[in-house]
């Protein structure tokens, strides 16, 4: 019996931690879009996403730019706050594959 209920809090302690996960990485995207919203559509809309000569062809170069606007912008970014807008717009405008 002992191991039966070691068994079953060991699954619901897995199943907690998955779901406070789910729940921090849906946050971060929602901070990633509040970022972008707030700050990048301002001069630009999301057309530029869609061009056909766009300069990001990589997720490596997408956080690239999104870091160097932002310190263009002197809005001083933290290296997650970066990272997720960077992932807002993979998996929104760009499409690329990410590890998160």
């Amino acid at each position: 019996m002992y191991g039966f209920l070691l068994r079953v809090a060991s699954v619901l302690a897995f199943l907690g931690t998955a779901a406070i996960s789910l729940d921090v990485h849906a946050q971060n995207v929602e901070r990633g879009r509040d970022l972008y919203e707030n700050h990048c559509v301002k001069c630009h809309t999301a057309q530029v996403h869609g061009r056909k000569n766009r300069a990001a062809l990589s997720l490596g170069d997408l956080r690239e730019i999104v870091d160097q606007w932002q310190s263009n912008q002197g809005l001083r970014w933290r290296p997650d706050e970066i990272d997720d807008v960077v992932y807002y717009l993979s998996t929104t405008r760009y499409f690329f594959t990410t590890t998160r």
